[in-house]
């Protein structure tokens, strides 16, 4: 496997073009700060229910706006319920079965 692009960071982010195989895989992964909900105790000391989210939008670089797919963590990021469950999901992995458009 080739890794093309990382990315870390919060908020938005975007990168160049860049184009792909036929076939290509995306892993990602998310470290998310416990915020709340299953009884923790939050980052602003309150109780409130508040999970992270993550969202990824895969976009066609040669059509302005045209999204492939948006890609959610299947079961969110709620790292309590990750600890009760004892399975950590990550890394996720996206197939795709599209690429080599120049």
């Amino acid at each position: 496997m080739t890794t093309i692009a990382t990315f870390s960071g919060q908020n938005s982010l975007t990168t160049n073009n860049f184009y792909v195989p036929s076939y290509w895989e995306l892993w990602y992964t998310a470290d998310p700060m416990v915020m709340g909900g299953q009884g923790q105790t939050s980052a602003t000391g309150s109780y409130s229910a508040v999970i992270p989210t993550l969202s990824i939008q895969v976009m066609d670089g040669d059509i302005p706006n045209q999204v492939i797919r948006t890609i959610d963590p299947p079961g969110g990021l709620d790292m309590t319920l990750w600890q009760i469950s004892g399975i950590d999901p990550r890394p996720w992995v996206e197939k795709f079965y599209e690429g080599n458009k120049h």
